[in-house]
C-alpha cells in the first residue's frame, strides 16, 4: 500500500509503506518489510471519518482529529482496498454504508 506524503514539501507524492493493523485498532507503517520499528502509526479508534474516495476506488481517506490530518492511503488493487477497509470496519465495530463510515458516533 502507499501513503500520500508531502505535508511540508511543495508537492504531494506517494510513498510505498508496509502496514500492520492490530486488533487494538492501531495501524502502524514501516518503510521496509524488514524494519523492526514503525516510522509512524494511526489509532483508528480515534478517527472520525473513514471513506472510499469518490474518484479513485483504490484510495481510502481517514480523518484523524488527533493530528488534524486526513490520511490518504492507496491500495494496489480493488481487492486489497476492500480487504483493508473491511479489516478496519471490523476493528472499529462500525458498518460501512455507501463506502463511508462516520466513526464519531
Amino acid at each position: 500500500m502507499e501513503k500520500q506524503s508531502g505535508g511540508k514539501k511543495l508537492s504531494k507524492h506517494w510513498d510505498t509503506r508496509h502496514f500492520k493493523l492490530y486488533t487494538s485498532g492501531i495501524l502502524e507503517y514501516y518503510k521496509k518489510v524488514s524494519d523492526k520499528k514503525p516510522c509512524g502509526q494511526l489509532d483508528l479508534s480515534l478517527c472520525t471519518k473513514f471513506e472510499q474516495d469518490d474518484n479513485d476506488k483504490l484510495l481510502t481517506k481517514i480523518n484523524d482529529p488527533a493530528s488534524a490530518r486526513i490520511w490518504t492511503l492507496r491500495s494496489n488493487n480493488a481487492i486489497d482496498a476492500n480487504k483493508f477497509r473491511n479489516c478496519c470496519k471490523d476493528l472499529v465495530g462500525s458498518a460501512l454504508e455507501k463506502d463511508v463510515c462516520d466513526l464519531s458516533g
